[in-house]
Protein backbone atom coordinates (compact mmCIF):
# COMPACT_ATOMS: atom_id res chain seq x y z
CA UNK A 1 0.00 0.00 0.00
CA UNK A 2 2.89 2.14 0.33
CA UNK A 3 4.38 1.73 -3.27
CA UNK A 4 0.66 2.09 -4.25
CA UNK A 5 0.72 5.33 -2.05
CA UNK A 6 3.67 6.87 -3.44
CA UNK A 7 2.91 5.98 -7.19
CA UNK A 8 0.00 8.54 -6.84
CA UNK A 9 1.93 10.71 -4.81
CA UNK A 10 3.98 11.24 -7.94
CA UNK A 11 0.97 11.52 -10.37
CA UNK A 12 0.09 14.87 -8.45
CA UNK A 13 3.73 15.96 -9.48
CA UNK A 14 3.90 19.54 -10.73
CA UNK A 15 -0.02 19.45 -10.10
CA UNK A 16 -0.65 17.31 -13.28
CA UNK A 17 -4.59 16.09 -13.55
CA UNK A 18 -5.17 12.36 -13.30
CA UNK A 19 -7.50 11.17 -15.61
CA UNK A 20 -9.31 7.85 -15.41
CA UNK A 21 -12.64 6.18 -16.78
CA UNK A 22 -14.07 6.46 -13.25
CA UNK A 23 -13.52 9.79 -13.31
CA UNK A 24 -16.01 10.14 -16.25
CA UNK A 25 -19.54 11.12 -15.23
CA UNK A 26 -22.55 11.09 -16.85
CA UNK A 27 -20.92 10.68 -20.21
CA UNK A 28 -18.79 13.89 -20.04
CA UNK A 29 -15.06 13.67 -20.43
CA UNK A 30 -13.58 16.79 -19.10
CA UNK A 31 -11.97 19.24 -21.45
CA UNK A 32 -8.22 18.33 -20.62
CA UNK A 33 -8.51 14.56 -20.82
CA UNK A 34 -6.30 13.16 -23.12
CA UNK A 35 -7.10 12.03 -27.06
CA UNK A 36 -7.95 8.61 -27.54
CA UNK A 37 -5.21 7.79 -29.76
CA UNK A 38 -2.97 8.94 -26.24
CA UNK A 39 -4.34 5.93 -24.74
CA UNK A 40 -2.53 2.47 -24.78
CA UNK A 41 -4.81 0.21 -26.07
CA UNK A 42 -7.63 -1.99 -23.56
CA UNK A 43 -6.44 0.36 -20.44
CA UNK A 44 -7.45 3.17 -18.21
CA UNK A 45 -4.31 5.78 -19.36
CA UNK A 46 -2.82 8.92 -17.28
CA UNK A 47 0.54 9.95 -18.94
CA UNK A 48 2.55 12.58 -17.20
CA UNK A 49 4.46 13.36 -20.40
CA UNK A 50 7.59 15.22 -19.19
CA UNK A 51 10.79 15.03 -20.66
CA UNK A 52 9.71 11.81 -22.13
CA UNK A 53 8.78 10.09 -18.79
CA UNK A 54 5.39 8.62 -18.69
CA UNK A 55 2.88 7.32 -15.58
CA UNK A 56 0.42 4.69 -16.80
CA UNK A 57 -1.76 2.53 -15.05
CA UNK A 58 -4.14 -0.21 -16.36
CA UNK A 59 -7.82 -1.19 -14.92
CA UNK A 60 -9.36 -4.69 -13.96
CA UNK A 61 -8.23 -6.05 -17.10
CA UNK A 62 -5.54 -8.00 -18.36
CA UNK A 63 -3.14 -4.96 -19.96
CA UNK A 64 0.10 -4.93 -22.54
CA UNK A 65 1.77 -1.58 -21.53
CA UNK A 66 4.86 -0.48 -22.50
CA UNK A 67 6.82 2.45 -21.25
CA UNK A 68 9.52 5.20 -22.59
CA UNK A 69 13.54 5.28 -22.72
CA UNK A 70 12.79 7.43 -20.06
CA UNK A 71 12.16 7.16 -16.14
CA UNK A 72 8.32 5.66 -16.14
CA UNK A 73 5.53 4.61 -13.30
CA UNK A 74 3.67 1.94 -14.32
CA UNK A 75 0.83 0.19 -12.13
CA UNK A 76 -0.98 -2.38 -13.63
CA UNK A 77 -3.98 -2.38 -10.97
CA UNK A 78 -5.82 -5.87 -11.59
CA UNK A 79 -5.67 -8.62 -14.06
CA UNK A 80 -2.88 -10.61 -15.58
CA UNK A 81 -0.82 -7.38 -17.02
CA UNK A 82 2.25 -7.09 -18.78
CA UNK A 83 4.82 -4.40 -18.37
CA UNK A 84 7.89 -3.38 -19.81
CA UNK A 85 9.74 -0.45 -18.92
CA UNK A 86 12.41 0.06 -21.83
CA UNK A 87 15.34 2.45 -21.09
CA UNK A 88 15.56 4.59 -18.18
CA UNK A 89 15.41 3.98 -14.21
CA UNK A 90 11.31 2.55 -14.18
CA UNK A 91 9.22 1.90 -11.09
CA UNK A 92 6.75 -0.96 -12.25
CA UNK A 93 3.55 -2.48 -10.03
CA UNK A 94 1.64 -5.19 -11.07
CA UNK A 95 -1.25 -5.62 -8.38
CA UNK A 96 -3.34 -7.85 -8.71
CA UNK A 97 -3.54 -10.95 -11.06
CA UNK A 98 -0.75 -12.79 -12.34
CA UNK A 99 1.91 -10.66 -13.84
CA UNK A 100 4.94 -10.22 -16.17
CA UNK A 101 7.12 -7.14 -15.20
CA UNK A 102 10.30 -6.56 -17.25
CA UNK A 103 12.41 -3.12 -16.46
CA UNK A 104 14.42 -4.16 -19.37
CA UNK A 105 17.33 -1.23 -19.45
CA UNK A 106 18.59 1.20 -16.43
CA UNK A 107 18.03 0.68 -12.84
CA UNK A 108 14.14 -0.39 -12.27
CA UNK A 109 12.53 -0.76 -9.20
CA UNK A 110 9.81 -3.82 -9.89
CA UNK A 111 7.00 -4.78 -7.48
CA UNK A 112 5.09 -7.98 -8.41
CA UNK A 113 2.22 -7.61 -5.30
CA UNK A 114 -0.51 -10.17 -5.20
CA UNK A 115 -0.25 -13.69 -7.06
CA UNK A 116 1.92 -15.70 -9.04
CA UNK A 117 4.37 -13.33 -10.78
CA UNK A 118 7.65 -12.91 -13.00
CA UNK A 119 9.95 -10.05 -12.41
CA UNK A 120 12.44 -9.62 -14.80
CA UNK A 121 15.39 -6.73 -13.96
CA UNK A 122 17.29 -7.37 -17.25
CA UNK A 123 19.94 -4.65 -17.29
CA UNK A 124 21.06 -2.38 -14.74
CA UNK A 125 21.05 -2.31 -10.87
CA UNK A 126 17.63 -3.32 -9.75
CA UNK A 127 15.64 -3.78 -7.50
CA UNK A 128 12.91 -6.63 -6.84
CA UNK A 129 9.87 -7.48 -5.09
CA UNK A 130 7.51 -10.36 -5.51
CA UNK A 131 5.25 -10.32 -1.99
CA UNK A 132 3.01 -12.80 -2.30
CA UNK A 133 2.48 -15.74 -4.43
CA UNK A 134 4.74 -17.92 -5.95
CA UNK A 135 7.10 -15.77 -8.00
CA UNK A 136 10.24 -15.96 -10.12
CA UNK A 137 12.05 -13.28 -10.34
CA UNK A 138 15.42 -12.96 -12.61
CA UNK A 139 18.18 -10.36 -11.89
CA UNK A 140 19.59 -11.21 -15.03
CA UNK A 141 22.63 -8.83 -15.91
CA UNK A 142 24.27 -5.89 -13.02
CA UNK A 143 23.75 -5.90 -9.58
CA UNK A 144 20.28 -6.87 -8.21
CA UNK A 145 19.03 -7.29 -5.39
CA UNK A 146 15.73 -9.61 -5.05
CA UNK A 147 13.00 -10.13 -2.40
CA UNK A 148 11.14 -13.48 -2.49
CA UNK A 149 8.56 -12.49 -0.21
CA UNK A 150 5.28 -14.81 0.84
CA UNK A 151 5.17 -17.81 -0.86
CA UNK A 152 7.50 -20.59 -2.60
CA UNK A 153 9.47 -18.27 -4.91
CA UNK A 154 12.37 -18.54 -7.18
CA UNK A 155 15.40 -16.20 -7.43
CA UNK A 156 17.97 -16.03 -9.82
CA UNK A 157 20.55 -13.16 -9.69
CA UNK A 158 22.21 -13.55 -13.12
CA UNK A 159 25.61 -12.08 -13.64
CA UNK A 160 26.62 -9.39 -11.40
CA UNK A 161 27.15 -9.14 -7.59
CA UNK A 162 23.34 -10.28 -6.65
CA UNK A 163 21.93 -10.17 -2.90
CA UNK A 164 18.73 -12.96 -2.95
CA UNK A 165 16.18 -12.36 -0.12
CA UNK A 166 14.02 -15.70 -0.12
CA UNK A 167 11.41 -14.28 2.81
CA UNK A 168 8.60 -16.80 3.89
CA UNK A 169 8.20 -20.12 2.20
CA UNK A 170 10.31 -22.93 0.79
CA UNK A 171 12.22 -21.01 -1.89
CA UNK A 172 14.55 -21.73 -4.33
CA UNK A 173 17.85 -18.96 -4.57
CA UNK A 174 20.26 -19.20 -7.53
CA UNK A 175 23.20 -16.53 -7.36
CA UNK A 176 24.93 -17.33 -10.65
CA UNK A 177 27.90 -15.46 -11.76
CA UNK A 178 29.37 -12.72 -9.55
CA UNK A 179 29.85 -12.47 -5.81
CA UNK A 180 26.43 -13.25 -4.03
CA UNK A 181 24.85 -12.96 -0.77
CA UNK A 182 21.76 -15.70 -0.11
CA UNK A 183 19.17 -15.44 2.38
CA UNK A 184 17.10 -17.78 3.35
CA UNK A 185 14.58 -16.47 5.68
CA UNK A 186 11.95 -18.95 7.23
CA UNK A 187 11.03 -21.81 5.39
CA UNK A 188 12.94 -25.18 3.98
CA UNK A 189 15.17 -23.47 1.43
CA UNK A 190 17.47 -24.35 -1.58
CA UNK A 191 20.71 -22.08 -2.28
CA UNK A 192 23.46 -22.25 -4.23
CA UNK A 193 25.96 -19.47 -5.56
CA UNK A 194 26.15 -20.81 -8.81
CA UNK A 195 25.18 -22.84 -11.46
CA UNK A 196 25.79 -26.54 -10.20
CA UNK A 197 24.67 -28.24 -13.52
CA UNK A 198 27.83 -26.62 -14.93
CA UNK A 199 29.95 -28.87 -12.65
CA UNK A 200 28.59 -31.73 -13.28
CA UNK A 201 29.75 -31.39 -16.99
CA UNK A 202 32.97 -30.79 -15.90
CA UNK A 203 33.02 -26.70 -16.96
CA UNK A 204 35.50 -24.80 -14.46
CA UNK A 205 33.86 -22.83 -11.65
CA UNK A 206 33.56 -19.41 -11.15
CA UNK A 207 36.46 -17.90 -8.61
CA UNK A 208 33.89 -15.47 -6.48
CA UNK A 209 33.36 -16.32 -2.50
CA UNK A 210 29.38 -16.60 -2.31
CA UNK A 211 27.87 -15.84 0.95
CA UNK A 212 25.13 -18.43 1.68
CA UNK A 213 22.63 -17.99 4.91
CA UNK A 214 20.08 -20.89 5.64
CA UNK A 215 18.28 -18.79 8.34
CA UNK A 216 15.64 -21.35 10.07
CA UNK A 217 14.19 -23.94 8.24
CA UNK A 218 15.84 -27.30 7.40
CA UNK A 219 17.69 -25.74 4.05
CA UNK A 220 20.14 -27.20 1.58
CA UNK A 221 22.98 -25.30 1.02
CA UNK A 222 25.27 -25.98 -2.66
CA UNK A 223 28.46 -24.62 -2.59
CA UNK A 224 31.42 -23.80 -4.24
CA UNK A 225 34.98 -22.87 -4.08
CA UNK A 226 35.77 -20.54 -1.46
CA UNK A 227 32.16 -20.08 -0.26
CA UNK A 228 31.03 -18.98 3.36
CA UNK A 229 28.18 -21.16 4.52
CA UNK A 230 26.10 -20.28 7.94
CA UNK A 231 23.60 -22.62 7.80
CA UNK A 232 21.73 -21.71 11.21
CA UNK A 233 18.61 -22.90 13.06
CA UNK A 234 16.78 -26.26 11.76
CA UNK A 235 18.23 -29.63 10.26
CA UNK A 236 20.28 -28.35 7.46
CA UNK A 237 22.06 -29.75 4.81
CA UNK A 238 25.63 -28.58 3.27
CA UNK A 239 26.90 -29.90 -0.52
CA UNK A 240 30.27 -29.53 -1.28
CA UNK A 241 32.01 -31.17 -3.97
CA UNK A 242 35.17 -32.38 -5.34
CA UNK A 243 34.80 -29.57 -7.76
CA UNK A 244 36.24 -27.44 -5.11
CA UNK A 245 39.37 -25.63 -6.43
CA UNK A 246 43.00 -26.90 -4.10
CA UNK A 247 43.46 -23.99 -1.26
CA UNK A 248 39.78 -22.75 -1.62
CA UNK A 249 37.92 -24.63 0.56
CA UNK A 250 34.02 -24.06 1.77
CA UNK A 251 34.11 -22.35 5.15
CA UNK A 252 31.31 -23.26 7.18
CA UNK A 253 30.52 -21.06 9.76
CA UNK A 254 28.23 -23.43 12.28
CA UNK A 255 27.72 -27.29 12.22
CA UNK A 256 25.41 -29.01 14.62
CA UNK A 257 26.55 -32.56 15.17
CA UNK A 258 23.78 -35.37 14.93
CA UNK A 259 21.31 -32.61 13.16
CA UNK A 260 22.94 -31.07 10.35
CA UNK A 261 25.06 -33.04 7.51
CA UNK A 262 27.41 -32.68 5.56
CA UNK A 263 27.22 -34.31 1.75
CA UNK A 264 30.38 -34.86 -0.16
CA UNK A 265 29.60 -35.41 -3.47
CA UNK A 266 32.76 -37.13 -6.18
CA UNK A 267 33.15 -38.43 -9.40
CA UNK A 268 31.71 -41.76 -9.95
CA UNK A 269 35.04 -43.20 -11.04
CA UNK A 270 36.54 -42.32 -7.34
CA UNK A 271 34.03 -44.54 -5.68
CA UNK A 272 36.49 -47.41 -4.92
CA UNK A 273 39.13 -44.71 -3.81
CA UNK A 274 37.47 -42.63 -0.94
CA UNK A 275 39.02 -41.41 2.13
CA UNK A 276 37.66 -39.04 4.16
CA UNK A 277 39.32 -37.45 7.14
CA UNK A 278 38.41 -34.61 9.89
CA UNK A 279 41.84 -32.93 11.06
CA UNK A 280 40.68 -30.60 14.48
CA UNK A 281 43.30 -28.09 15.59
CA UNK A 282 42.83 -24.86 17.81
CA UNK A 283 42.28 -23.05 15.11
CA UNK A 284 39.47 -24.61 13.18
CA UNK A 285 38.27 -28.04 11.86
CA UNK A 286 38.84 -29.32 8.27
CA UNK A 287 37.10 -32.36 6.94
CA UNK A 288 39.16 -33.92 3.37
CA UNK A 289 38.30 -36.16 0.97
CA UNK A 290 41.27 -37.92 -0.91
CA UNK A 291 43.95 -35.50 0.75
CA UNK A 292 41.54 -32.14 -0.88
CA UNK A 293 40.35 -29.83 2.25
CA UNK A 294 36.80 -29.37 1.10
CA UNK A 295 35.53 -27.66 4.34
CA UNK A 296 36.52 -26.06 6.71
CA UNK A 297 34.35 -25.15 10.06
CA UNK A 298 34.89 -23.54 13.59
CA UNK A 299 37.51 -24.90 16.14
CA UNK A 300 35.65 -27.40 18.41
CA UNK A 301 33.08 -28.64 15.89
CA UNK A 302 31.95 -31.82 16.92
CA UNK A 303 31.48 -33.35 13.82
CA UNK A 304 32.05 -37.07 12.99
CA UNK A 305 32.37 -39.27 10.03
CA UNK A 306 28.67 -40.25 10.73
CA UNK A 307 27.68 -36.53 10.14
CA UNK A 308 28.69 -37.36 6.47
CA UNK A 309 27.77 -38.52 3.51
CA UNK A 310 29.15 -39.67 0.37
CA UNK A 311 27.32 -39.44 -2.82
CA UNK A 312 28.45 -40.23 -6.59
CA UNK A 313 27.58 -37.80 -8.79
CA UNK A 314 25.22 -39.46 -10.88
CA UNK A 315 23.29 -39.78 -7.88
CA UNK A 316 23.28 -36.49 -7.41
CA UNK A 317 20.70 -35.31 -9.80
CA UNK A 318 17.62 -34.54 -7.03
CA UNK A 319 20.70 -31.88 -5.84
CA UNK A 320 22.30 -30.61 -8.29
CA UNK A 321 19.06 -30.24 -11.04
CA UNK A 322 17.84 -27.09 -8.83
CA UNK A 323 20.70 -25.21 -10.53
Amino acid sequence: MLMLAGLMGLMLVGATAFVGLDQVEDGEIPDDAPDDSDLQAGFSSVLLDMLGAQIMTGTAKGEQIEGSDEADQIGGYSGDDTIRGEAGPDYLYGGTGHDQLSGQAGNDIIHGQDDDDTLTGSSGDDALFGHMGQDLLMGEGDDDTLHGGGGADALYGGSGDDALHGGLGADVLLGGEGQDTLLGSSGDDWMAGFAARLHAEGAEDWPQTDYLNGGPGADTLLADSADILTLGAGKDTAVIGDWVAAGAGVTMMDFTAGEDQLLLIHTDTDGDHLDVEIEANDTETRVRLNGSVLAILPPGTAITLDDIVLVPESAATGLLGAA
